[in-house]
């Protein structure tokens, strides 16, 4: 199984993102918690759920970009 964002094989560990349903690695979990509406999306998510929506996509799936 490889990350949705930056194709890297996935080991015994794994996430799925906050933003939409995508399966990510470790780094790319760090990126993601990085972002500066990481909070917001928490919360959003929490409220989705609190409404019953179980799909909550804050952002469309998105890839990794690697120059070089």
């Amino acid at each position: 199984m490889k990350c949705n964002r930056c194709d890297q094989q996935l080991g015994s560990t794994h996430h799925t993102s906050w933003y939409n349903s995508q399966v990510i690695c470790s780094s790319c979990r760090k990126k993601e918690m990085s972002r500066e509406d990481y909070d917001a999306c928490r919360k959003a998510e929490h409220q989705a759920v609190l409404a019953g929506d179980l799909n909550f996509n804050f952002l469309p799936s998105w890839k990794e970009v690697h120059n070089g």
